[in-house]
């Protein structure tokens, strides 16, 4: 899948089986990053993207990526632009913490899992 390793890495709670054409799917993640990371608009503002059901989804969505200024309208890019977005976000947000992680560190960490043998 080419969005797991951002949704891994943003925390996102449906990993595995997301489905960017699904339209459910699609609209609770935009809605998960703009509540958890991204957070452009103020809480009471959301509101009209927090009812995925309504017929008037698709008019919020295009207003909030005119704020966010994504330069894509294609589902595939829009989701892999905005998971891109809030991994940046993420990372301004804790750069202490992610500059301690160096490629040594994982290959050792890694290295430290004990191994079960069959």
């Amino acid at each position: 899948m080419a969005y797991q390793r951002k949704l891994e890495a943003l925390g996102y709670m449906k990993i595995n089986d997301f489905n960017v054409f699904c339209d459910e799917d699609f609209r609770s993640l935009v809605v998960w990053l703009e509540d958890q990371v991204i957070r452009q608009y103020a809480i009471e503002d959301r509101a009209p993207l927090r009812t995925i059901a309504s017929p008037d989804w698709e008019d919020a969505f295009k207003t909030y990526l005119n704020a966010v200024s994504c330069p894509f309208s294609d589902r595939e890019e829009v989701a892999d632009w905005l998971l891109g977005l809030a991994v940046r976000l993420e990372y301004g947000d804790n750069v202490e913490k992610y500059k301690a992680i160096t490629a040594e560190s994982v290959n050792q960490t890694s290295t430290n899992i004990p191994q079960v043998t069959l």
